[in-house]
């Protein structure tokens, strides 16, 4: 996911290898351990020196030299291994840190707005910027042991924030309400600035324990809690338990009330802690590595670890560069050099951006602390959720609002919203009124002055004028319009008019509480009743078109009836002339023969047939008739021929002859008979077909 995220920022592959290599120098750096070495330290795993020597590009006894021993007005010191292991994680979280910006840099160029050609001559012009800060939640633990400087610093941080919530939220809200001139009492609400003093001002507790810090090793965790109690004796947000809650010789605990609960404060070890600076030995090995490499400070680059290094030195140690050198010839820490000055001084640069910013809060809040999903038992835990919301202030900004007037509206959007309850009162408004920057936003129309007071923009002022008229006559007819809609009875029941709930202010209508929704309720009404008209319009239309529509249709049914109609007409009629016609055929045809037609007629008959006919059938008769002759002729030969066959056949039978004659004749005699069959079945055959035709 990381590779995918700076592959989003176009960064090529060897410089997320280079970014990657950082992150491995910083995690070997952390595998480097000390052991005692006579009266000073030594390194204990020669391998994890050697490749995080090879991962910084720098030489490995520049390192041991530099986490072992220290410069002290010019002998070297030795340093236990206590104090070498310091100085190695002092190394690793300055590159981590830088490499961090380094990261952070690289976003925002690849996410900075395009300026035109004249902005990037001249150098000049507005950044768009869109941020977000996470805040880490105030931290306070039961154990009073793990509330150590970690948790002093978050809270601290915690508070600072809180500041400019309140100021943001709480005091701007009440400053508005003077700005617009509304009539108003003020609310007091919490405000932690005596706590921020406390820690951060003048002989505040940073300051005390950065003193401890310069005196080195005369100062101990010990005199940081007896001076911090001695200097802020009787202060109401910090005190110390009654009961002995510690060892006899770590440092009295103490309290402060923040302003989220008060947080029992462990100081043991705080004094080193907030002396984690950087040793001059390793960062100019660091710088050395980064000139060899040839590294510009000032662009935006990403290299090896020292590169890197040397590019983001951040405001923390390239401000006070002239200090160090002078520091370390005396070895005196500097106060702008602990890890208190450092995160103070971040933190009013952080405060710095957001007043120059326009903020937008979210606050989160947490159900139950066991982390159970919504919707499961005991998922959510109302003691808790109260008690965040007390601590986030949010209770003090509902008490400030419902205090006076907790909805409020620029003019323009209360016309534009509620303009339906009165139409005829919200006439149109001159045009510069109308194309005036007018936004909804409650925070662009006020000023912010060099004593954090708030002005109204004068020509906010003048372009909204004619909304307020109109929101003045508006008001008026609502109230007038209630006055004679409602009954005798509701009238009694009716909390106040809205004329007297309703204040309109110069840029913004304030409405006290249930006013907002009393308008809501009116507006629903109006839009109903318009719905009602307009829904009662689009059906009378609908149904206009339903009825021409069926009109039409009716219309087309009826030409077609009527069409259907003619042509059955018109076949009837046809009809009824065919049939007509034929009868007057049969009469005309009885007219005629009854005049002697019929007897020409048949006399013009018998004449073709005499003419035409006859002689052709009697022609076919005569044929017929020879053929007949000839084929009865042709029978009676062949029947003689029979009969002297037979009578042959007959003599035969009765002469006796020789056997051996008697033979030959009798085989003769079969052959002749055979043929005489043959022919006579051959002609009566064709007497049949004669016959036949």
């Amino acid at each position: 996911e990381m590779r995918d995220a700076l592959a989003a920022l176009e960064l090529g592959a060897d410089d997320v290898a280079e970014l990657s290599a950082c992150v491995a120098a910083v995690v070997a750096l952390g595998e480097i351990s000390f052991v005692e070495d006579g009266e000073g330290s030594r390194v204990a795993t020669r391998e994890a020196l050697d490749a995080a020597a090879r991962l910084l590009g720098v030489e490995a006894s520049k390192i041991e030299k530099g986490a072992t021993a220290r410069d002290v007005r010019g002998a070297e010191v030795r340093l236990p291994p206590a104090a070498a292991a310091k100085a190695r994680d002092a190394l690793a979280k300055e590159l981590y840190r830088r490499l961090f910006e380094a990261v952070v840099a690289l976003s925002n160029a690849a996410t900075v707005r395009a300026r035109d050609d004249e902005e990037q001559h001249d150098g000049e012009g507005d950044r768009v910027v869109v941020g977000m800060l996470d805040l880490f939640g105030f931290e306070s633990y039961a154990d009073a042991s793990r509330n150590g400087y970690e948790q002093l610093l978050i809270n601290f941080a915690n508070e600072r924030l809180q500041q400019r919530f309140v100021a943001d939220v709480l005091a701007r809200a009440q400053q508005e309400l003077v700005a617009e001139g509304v009539p108003w009492q003020r609310v007091d609400f919490d405000d932690n600035a005596e706590i921020l003093r406390l820690i951060q001002g003048r002989a505040g507790l940073v300051d005390i324990l950065n003193e401890e810090c310069i005196r080195g090793a005369s100062g101990t965790d010990h005199n940081f809690v007896d001076k911090l109690l001695a200097f802020h004796k009787g202060h109401p947000h910090l005190s110390t338990p009654k009961v002995r809650m510690h060892d006899k010789d770590a440092p009295l605990p103490f309290s402060i009330k923040h302003y989220a609960g008060a947080v029992l404060y462990v100081s043991k070890g705080w004094v080193d802690t907030n002396r984690d600076v950087l040793p001059a030995r390793l960062e100019n090995a660091m710088l050395e590595a980064a000139r060899d490499d040839g590294t510009k400070t000032a662009a935006v680059v990403v290299g090896s670890p020292a590169r890197v290094f040397a590019s983001f030195a951040g405001s923390s140690t390239t401000t006070t560069t002239k200090k160090k050198k002078k520091a370390s010839s005396r070895q005196q820490l500097s106060p702008s050099e602990t890890v208190a000055s450092k995160f103070r001084s971040q933190l009013k640069d952080l405060m710095a951006d957001i007043s120059a910013t326009k903020c937008r809060y979210v606050r989160c809040i947490r159900p139950n602390d066991a982390a159970r999903p919504m919707g499961a038992a005991r998922a959510f835990d109302r003691a808790s959720v109260v008690e965040q919301l007390r601590c986030c202030g949010v209770l003090s900004a509902l008490r400030v609002a419902r205090a006076g007037y907790p909805d409020r509206k620029p003019v323009r959007a209360f016309l534009e919203r509620f303009a339906v309850c009165a139409p005829s009162q919200v006439t149109a408004l001159p045009a510069h009124a109308a194309d005036a920057a007018l936004s909804d936003d409650d925070d662009d129309d006020l000023l912010l002055r060099p004593h954090d007071e708030f002005a109204l923009d004068p020509a906010l002022v003048a372009a909204c004028a004619p909304y307020r008229d109109a929101a003045h006559r508006l008001v008026r007819a609502i109230d007038d319009r209630q006055q004679t809609a409602l009954s005798p009875r509701r009238r009694r029941n009716r909390a106040e008019a809205i004329s007297t709930r309703a204040f309109i202010g110069k840029t913004k209508v304030f409405l006290r509480d249930g006013a907002l929704d009393e308008l809501e309720t009116l507006r629903a009404e109006a839009c109903y009743d318009s719905a009602a008209r307009i829904q009662a319009a689009a059906r009378a239309r609908a149904c206009r078109l339903s009825f021409l529509r069926a009109l039409a249709a009716a219309l087309a049914i009826e030409t077609a009836a009527r069409r259907r109609l003619a042509r059955q007409h018109a076949h009837d009629r046809r009809t009824k002339r065919r049939a007509v016609l034929r009868l007057q055929a049969a009469a005309r045809r009885r007219a005629v023969a009854r005049r002697g037609f019929y007897a020409k007629a048949r006399a013009a008959a018998v004449l073709v047939q005499t003419k035409l006919a006859r002689p052709r059938l009697a022609k076919h008769a005569a044929a017929a008739r020879q053929t007949r002759r000839l084929q009865n002729t042709r029978l009676d030969t062949i029947s003689a021929k029979l009969r002297d066959l037979s009578t042959k056949n007959l003599l035969d039978k009765a002469k006796p002859s020789e056997p051996a004659a008697r033979a030959a004749r009798t085989g003769a005699t079969k052959e002749q008979l055979d043929s005489v069959r043959a022919e006579a079945a051959a002609t009566v055959a064709a007497a049949r077909e004669v016959a036949a035709d």
